[in-house]
């Protein structure tokens, strides 16, 4: 029989929301906090130190194996059920891979499958990389399409879990929230023709350069949003302003909250014609500031995209069942 186990994120965190299904749907999977058999706070701490200690792969090995000895949370498991262990690239730090091959060499009946919500080259990925540059039999699913091609990982355009949240006065006609990122430039021209257009908008930036506080209409900030801080906003306004980094183009999760939560999107992403629940009724492609109707911005509409669910990370499981 096929058992799933989900090491969960920290409450509150982006990913934790993200994956919320696996936690809320106990007959699909254990969840457990971590892989390792300690309290949360000491597991955050590992976390971080491992992160930045991957860096020289030797002395990681050197430290986390005799660490995994010890604290490794799933060393007596039966072997009398397969199971399938669900992790995004987050928790991977402190994980030796000399530790892991010995125990998957001794527990052939346990799979690991990372779930990733980066790229397979950015920093938050170090850790998942070290592992499964060494174990080749680790299972990565991906949302980015490139690097499903260049390393053989199982493509899926994304997780996302819906929150029920609840209905909230519309507040703003436009809302942004993120970091800056080479956008401020197109974000204060974007800021500067909604208030010659009467847009009442709403446009949260974190930067290091700015100071925090509001600034040609643009409200600074110097913190990491909580990630259902960003959610509760955008119940609140019209229309969700996505911009896409240079160079990036894939969606953000702008795109997917306007899906969940039935809100208008406005992009600059012109690849999202091509994606499930496009509707050119609700989302307005732009280039420019200039190409933008503001008046669609401010009109009401009675909007549904009629989601179906189908980025919800039950369906990884689902994948898993039938193709293992």
């Amino acid at each position: 029989m096929k058992k799933f186990i989900y090491v969960s994120s920290s409450e509150g965190t982006m990913s934790s929301v993200l994956f919320k299904d696996l936690t809320k749907h106990s007959d699909k999977t254990e969840t457990v906090k971590g892989f390792f058999s300690l309290p949360e706070k000491p597991q955050g701490f590992i976390v971080k130190y491992a992160r930045k200690l991957c860096k020289i792969p030797v002395l990681y090995e050197l430290i986390f194996f005799f660490f995994d000895i010890l604290f490794f949370r799933f060393k007596k498991i039966d072997k009398e059920n397969d199971y399938y262990i669900l992790s995004t690239n987050l928790r991977t730090p402190g994980l030796s891979y000399v530790y892991l091959r010995k125990f998957f060499r001794k527990n052939p009946n346990v799979h690991l499958v990372f779930l990733t919500i980066d790229t397979y080259s950015k920093p938050f990925c170090r850790c998942m990389r070290h592992l499964c540059e060494n174990i080749p039999e680790i299972i990565v699913y991906t949302y980015d399409k490139d690097d499903a091609d260049k390393y053989g990982f199982n493509y899926n355009i994304c997780i996302y879990s819906k929150v029920d949240l609840p209905k909230q006065p519309v507040k703003y006609d436009l809302y942004f929230s993120g970091y800056d990122k080479g956008r401020l430039e197109m974000l204060k021209s974007i800021q500067k023709k909604c208030e010659k257009n009467n847009i009442l908008s709403y446009i949260k930036v974190v930067s290091k350069e700015e100071k925090s506080g509001q600034k040609d209409g643009i409200h600074f900030i110097d913190y990491n949003m909580p990630y259902m801080e960003i959610l509760n906003e955008t119940m609140q306004t019209n229309c969700i302003l996505e911009i896409l980094q240079e160079g990036q183009a894939g969606s953000t999760l702008r795109y997917y909250e306007a899906l969940m939560y039935n809100k208008k999107l406005l992009t600059n992403n012109k690849n999202i014609v091509n994606l499930p629940f496009y509707d050119s009724e609700y989302m307005f492609v732009f280039e420019k500031p200039e190409d933008i109707d503001y008046d669609w911005i401010a009109r009401t509409e009675n909007i549904n995209y009629n989601y179906d669910g189908r980025f919800s990370p039950l369906k990884i499981i689902d994948k898993i069942e039938v193709s293992n």
